[in-house]
């Protein structure tokens, strides 16, 4: 499952628009793994929270992969924004 953009690392846009794309992909958290670029390591509470959230992740150590399947969820708002709804927990 990838949910990063270029903003994700900073923490707003990682709680409000990564986090965000996450929770409306929940029917895949079991069989797939969050990928997370290197960079993110250094980012304990992005670790922090996918743990709390029972994801499985990994950090990608090379620059390139070949994957079979790829979760790629939509933004769920604009960039910079985020989903009310989502970030309450309401449905939607």
């Amino acid at each position: 499952i990838w949910i990063t953009d270029n903003w994700s690392p900073a923490y707003f846009h990682w709680f409000t628009e990564a986090i965000s794309r996450l929770i409306v992909c929940e029917e895949f958290h079991k069989d797939y793994i969050v990928v997370l670029p290197k960079t993110f390591e250094k980012y304990n509470y992005a670790i922090e929270s996918l743990k709390i959230l029972n994801c499985n992740y990994q950090i990608l150590e090379k620059r390139s992969y070949f994957v079979e399947k790829l979760v790629l969820p939509s933004h769920t708002a604009t960039i910079g924004n985020y989903n009310a709804n989502i970030i309450i927990g309401i449905s939607v």
